[in-house]
């Protein structure tokens, strides 16, 4: 894992997952195999808040909930939550975050923009969540056009590479988005860092 700091808050991880075409490859296996559904959802529409929109498709992972994971839903969980646990504990170094608790469950979701499709500036933090202290951002593959993830405060804007992970603050002044995806579509999975003391 190599760390890439952006900017005061602003933390890439490349490499962070090792080998994220093999992760890709098992999560297409899964969408096939129905004796995992109940642990990773198939494809369903992504659809905005508001329901008004739909952006592409998600999958829901339900690891925490389900001791028993069958097919390859075990090395899907964990190859995903040891990347962010992973990244968390560096994190918490490099901003000296001393009592940051970084078991913070398996449970995610994984998203896929539609071509075309982009995201406009926005915090994660709002009044509903409103114990949201970071958030992550980790990249399943890049072999997509446009999709660029920026902050527009702090000036910053880049194309992850697949196993890469982002960390930044969920508040304000972090506004982020994501630029327009032109070909292809985007695998990510955006996840949140909550209740740092122990």
């Amino acid at each position: 894992m190599e760390v890439h700091k952006l900017e005061n808050q602003i933390v890439y991880f490349t490499q962070a997952i090792e080998n994220p075409q093999a992760l890709l490859d098992a999560l297409y296996i899964a969408q096939n195999d129905e004796s995992v559904h109940d642990v990773i959802t198939p494809w369903v529409d992504w659809i905005s808040g508001d329901g008004d929109h739909v952006y592409g498709k998600r999958r829901f992972v339900k690891g925490s909930s389900n001791p028993l994971r069958p097919g390859n839903s075990e090395y899907i969980i964990e190859t995903i939550s040891d990347a962010m646990k992973k990244t968390a504990t560096e994190y918490a170094k490099i901003l000296g975050i001393s009592d940051a608790h970084v078991d913070f469950g398996k449970d995610f979701v994984i998203n896929e923009y539609a071509t075309h499709e982009d995201m406009g500036p926005h915090v994660d933090w709002n009044e509903q969540n409103p114990d949201l202290e970071y958030s992550f951002v980790v990249y399943l593959n890049d072999n997509y056009v446009g999709g660029e993830i920026y902050w527009e405060n702090q000036g910053v804007q880049i194309k992850p590479e697949a196993g890469s992970i982002v960390l930044f603050p969920s508040k304000v002044p972090y506004f982020h988005g994501v630029t327009s995806v032109t070909e292809g579509n985007k695998i990510f999975i955006p996840h949140y860092w909550k209740n740092l003391a122990k």
